[in-house]
């Protein structure tokens, strides 16, 4: 399967720091295996981008949406092609509608950015599922950067 366009609609508030947002994705947020791609294009030179910030915003927009806390969370510095970024892992449960049950689901997300955008991988899956960690695992060693 492919990822598919997402709409973006971006608040007058945001244009005037973003000139064009891309979102791609595959799956459910609160299915078993979501695979979320975002690019940002800066409307100005960012030289000093906050990644902590970036991080906290990125996670508190997914505990709303998904009702839930992310656990465990913890990141480390990536750099590819010489643009530093970040790489996220969490831990959360969410209610699986299938079974009316808690499920056990990771977070993974990649985060880069330089003076003039910012590029997002978001993965979300069942924790004990190896295919998806290792579909995951695939994804995120395929990620290079072109400048």
């Amino acid at each position: 399967e492919i990822l598919s366009p997402e709409p973006v609609n971006l608040t007058d508030d945001l244009k005037e720091i973003v000139q064009e947002v891309n979102t791609y994705t595959y799956g459910n947020i609160r299915g078993e295996l979501y695979i979320g791609v975002r690019t940002m294009l800066f409307a100005q030179q960012n030289p000093d981008y906050d990644f902590e910030s970036g991080i906290i915003g990125t996670l508190q927009m997914l505990e709303q949406q998904l009702g839930t806390k992310f656990l465990e969370v913890q990141q480390d510095i990536r750099i590819n092609n010489g643009v530093e970024g970040r790489i996220v892992l969490a831990r959360y449960t969410i209610d699986d509608p299938a079974s009316n049950e808690e499920r056990n689901n990771v977070l993974t997300m990649l985060l880069f950015a330089d003076d003039e955008s910012m590029r997002q991988v978001l993965v979300t899956q069942t924790a004990i599922d190896s295919t998806a960690v290792s579909l995951r695992d695939r994804l995120l060693k395929s990620v290079s950067l072109n400048q």
